[in-house]
């Protein structure tokens, strides 16, 4: 019971995340409204979530800008 309890909260939180992307970028891509509205639909009789793609593609865009921020901020740092 427990166990099942775990695995109902970590799936919830996990599409409520995917809801957060999709209207995140909704937001940035106001044009593509109704790409997403089909996708939304396409997405409850497929298990492609085409939001969950951006998302890990749009985290690892960020990630990578990030550790490069660190690195050039090191670099200036150690140059004074």
């Amino acid at each position: 019971m427990v166990v099942m309890r775990r695995v109902a909260r970590i799936w919830l939180s996990n599409k409520a995340y995917l809801w957060l992307g999709e209207i995140a970028l909704l937001i940035v891509f106001p044009s593509r409204y109704y790409l997403f509205i089909l996708l939304l639909l396409l997405r409850e009789k497929s298990a492609i979530s085409y939001s969950g793609y951006m998302d890990g593609a749009l985290g690892s865009f960020i990630m990578k800008g990030y550790k490069q921020w660190k690195i050039t901020a090191k670099l200036r740092r150690t140059k004074r």
